[in-house]
């Protein structure tokens, strides 16, 4: 979480948003 090109709320699991996106 916290990527310079993923800008993303983080949510209470951390950043889940990102890691699908990324795919990690």
């Amino acid at each position: 979480c916290g990527f310079s090109d993923h800008r993303k709320s983080m949510n209470s699991f951390g950043c889940i948003s990102e890691q699908v996106k990324l795919g990690n």
